[in-house]
């Protein structure tokens, strides 16, 4: 909690009320009681209500919810209810508490979580358009050694009343993949090889020697074996079309939906432009008020350059407050592709407070990524697995959030049965000829993965919003990066 907002709403309390919020006094420890006439039951209820200490802990409760501190905001509700203040008002600061505690999931822009009750809806036109925005976004990934895109895009939205928004977004970008087909299949080589050698001799005709040179060379084929090993790059231009509707509900919880079209066009290859309708369905809410959770199922397109393939996914995804010092968050994501194959992604991470003060944190974070069946079309690991410790430092400020971390731990693939035996025959074939190397494993080891990303959001007064995120990590023979930013100016 702010201590300068605290010093603040208990000078404001005393110079208003009279008295300090730090002595005792004998209306703490008096319980609540019915009286026989409503003019004294509100009379006692005012004077609960406007008594210094209890002034202080209902704006406790609050500010600690503004904050994320939900063990703290509850911990001055149950200090209310042990002293006597009314049930009515408690369940109503209970309802701030739940609704207005700082989400671990950070909003989609343009949904601002202010939804009316339902009553205050009825009196006003269902439509009521307001608040219209425009924005500009951008991205750049790397997130295999294989696949680069470059993504830039405009959007405009609009909120057709407190609890719908409805937005458009148009964009173009670029895929270059690159596609490596060391296959440790042994070929047969031919080589010609060309040698030549002469003599040196005398000889005497008809009584005189003569010195004379004789030279002769030789062609001689041969033919040997060696593995394989070539390099393909593809590139290809997309576009993306689409438009997207969020609902906010009464609990804080809200829905979007999705819908647009995605058209892939190869360059230098045989194929011609290809189309796809996407769409998908989103939804966030707490299950419990100390937990935010959100699942979406999606149909969208896998990223390559050599072919659309198209794919339908499930994401779940709970962000647990454990303890106002401890996080917990949980990734679980299953795709089927039109191809017949199948990804699975799952990752875990436990974040601990560090410093209350620098609002420093420390932690671990697990993944593993795996495909069904390898493709040539586009990144399929067999298994892969990281794990590595997080510091991060996180900043927020009226109109402004940000949080810095680092990564440092370790990274493992391990390859599919068929390529280790592939490779196991072909070091055979080189270890009996001595001609060539079968070169590294497929099977990597442990190697080292070091990073860091942040995130960082700005909102000024005349509307201007600035979002913009990064991470960058040094994965064994490549770096992989992920850069998304955007703007937005709301009228």
């Amino acid at each position: 909690m702010n201590e300068a907002v605290i010093s603040y709403k208990q000078g404001f309390i005393q110079h208003r009320f009279g008295h300090s919020i730090n002595g005792d006094n004998p209306l703490l420890y008096k319980r609540y009681e019915p009286h026989r006439h409503a003019s004294g039951r509100h009379v006692l209820r005012q004077a609960y209500l406007h008594h210094p200490v209890f002034v202080a802990r209902r704006v406790r409760a609050e500010i600690a919810a503004l904050g994320g501190r939900y063990d703290m905001a509850m911990e001055n509700v149950e200090l209310l209810r042990r002293d006597g203040y009314p049930e009515e008002d408690l369940r109503e600061l209970t309802q701030y508490v739940n609704r207005n505690l700082t989400r671990l999931m950070r909003l989609p822009d343009a949904i601002d979580d202010t939804a009316e009750t339902e009553k205050s809806q009825e009196q006003k036109p269902l439509i009521r358009i307001r608040g219209p925005y425009i924005g500009a976004d951008g991205r750049l990934v790397r997130a295999t050694d294989l696949i680069d895109e470059k993504e830039v895009g405009v959007f405009a939205g609009v909120n057709l009343n407190t609890r719908v928004t409805l937005q458009a977004r148009a964009s173009a970008g670029e895929i270059e993949q690159t596609f490596n087909s060391r296959t440790n299949r042994v070929v047969e080589t031919f080589q010609s090889v060309q040698s030549s050698s002469n003599r040196r001799f005398s000889q005497v005709i008809d009584g005189e020697r003569f010195n004379s040179v004789e030279n002769w060379s030789v062609r001689e084929s041969r033919s040997f074996q060696s593995s394989e090993e070539e390099t393909f790059t593809y590139k290809a231009d997309f576009e993306r079309q689409g438009a997207l509707v969020s609902y906010i509900h009464d609990s804080g919880a809200f829905s979007i939906f999705q819908v647009g079209l995605y058209t892939l066009k190869p360059k230098g290859q045989d194929r011609g432009e290809e189309d796809e309708v996407t769409y998908g369905l989103e939804h966030q809410w707490r299950p419990f008020p100390n937990m935010d959770f959100l699942v979406s199922y999606n149909h969208d397109v896998v990223p390559s350059a050599r072919r659309l393939i198209s794919y339908d996914q499930v994401v779940f995804r709970p962000i647990w407050r454990v303890k106002d010092s401890w996080q917990a968050t949980a990734v679980g994501a299953f795709s089927f592709y039109d191809d017949n194959n199948s990804f699975v992604n799952a990752e875990l991470e436990n974040l601990w407070l560090l410093s209350e003060r620098l609002d420093v944190w420390w932690g671990l974070h697990h993944a593993i990524t795996t495909t069904d069946e390898d493709s040539d079309y586009y990144w399929t690991p067999y298994w892969e697995q990281r794990h590595y410790l997080v510091l991060e430092l996180r900043r927020s400020y009226p109109g402004f959030t940000s949080s810095l971390r680092g990564h440092l731990g370790v990274i493992k693939s391990k390859a599919r049965d068929e390529d280790v035996q592939a490779f196991l025959n072909t070091r055979a074939v080189a270890e009996e000829q001595g001609g060539f190397s079968a070169g590294e494993p497929p099977d990597e080891g442990w190697n080292k993965l070091i990073g860091f990303s942040a995130n960082l959001n700005k909102v000024w007064d005349s509307g201007l919003e600035v979002n913009g995120s990064f991470t960058v990590n040094a994965v064994n023979d490549y770096i992989e990066h992920n850069v998304v930013g955007s703007i937005l100016y709301r009228f």
